[in-house]
């Protein structure tokens, strides 16, 4: 069961949206800043659900990796595709590779990278526009990650 349930009479589509709606202060500054990175920035609808769901994996949250499955289907993903992003790699994109083991190294160093990951992720051909929305988009993915474990989301996907 949820710790917190969502809020009744909240006009928000979706359980994740309904629980945060009990802040209004935070679910606009969450969505204001996922629009703003996620609509504004460089990288491509799918990999973005790619970043997501390797997020999900890494964070093992399970709302996240079901919501993520559903949106990267629509994206157009396989299903070798995504599995393999729930694991962060990606077989049948280099590029993307290099931008999901990224993701992942600022996930499980906290922000600590050394000098090798960020080389890499250079030399697979991201300009820093790109890395910087590569943090962006994983912060806003670890924001869900740790919002739907810590008050135990019901998953509605």
């Amino acid at each position: 069961m949820p710790r917190i349930q969502p809020k009744d009479g909240s006009n928000e589509p979706i359980n994740i949206f309904k629980t945060m709606d009990h802040s209004p202060a935070f679910l606009e500054a969450f969505k204001s800043f996922k629009g703003k990175a996620s609509g504004n920035g460089t990288l491509s609808e799918q990999l973005q659900e790619k970043l997501a769901l390797a997020s999900a994996g890494a964070n093992r949250c399970s709302y996240c990796k079901a919501a993520h499955m559903f949106l990267a289907k629509k994206a157009g993903l396989s299903d070798q595709c995504i599995a393999e992003a729930l694991e962060g790699r990606c077989t049948d994109d280099e590029k993307h590779n290099a931008a999901l083991q990224f993701s992942l190294a600022l996930i499980e160093k906290r922000g600590h990278i050394d000098d090798a990951d960020f080389a890499a992720v250079k030399d697979a051909g991201y300009s820093d526009q790109e890395i910087i929305d590569i943090f962006g988009q994983t912060m806003i993915n670890m924001v869900t990650n740790y919002f739907n474990e810590f008050v135990q989301t019901d998953v509605d996907f």
